[in-house]
């Protein structure tokens, strides 16, 4: 996915700034959300501990989960005021 090092992951899990966004326009907003607020807001916990490379990986794998779910129930865009 071109800066990705591994090719089966979409380019907007690549960064963390890439993510971000990525969950922003999901959502209609323009706040910003930690890996930790993204998966409070989709009613997850953080499971492991913050800033360990595996933890957050999984969490993150955890949230596109979330996201491509609802996106999959074509579900219109939760908004956030």
């Amino acid at each position: 996915c071109g800066s990705c090092a591994l090719p089966c992951v979409p380019l907007s899990l690549c960064s963390r700034a890439a993510r971000a966004q990525s969950f922003r326009y999901f959502f209609e907003t323009r706040e910003r959300f930690s890996l930790s607020a993204m998966l409070k807001h989709l009613g997850l916990e953080f499971e492991g501990r913050p800033h360990a490379g595996m933890d957050d990986t999984r969490n993150i794998a955890r949230v596109a989960r979330e996201l491509a779910r609802c996106a999959w129930r074509r579900r219109p865009p939760l908004l956030i005021r």
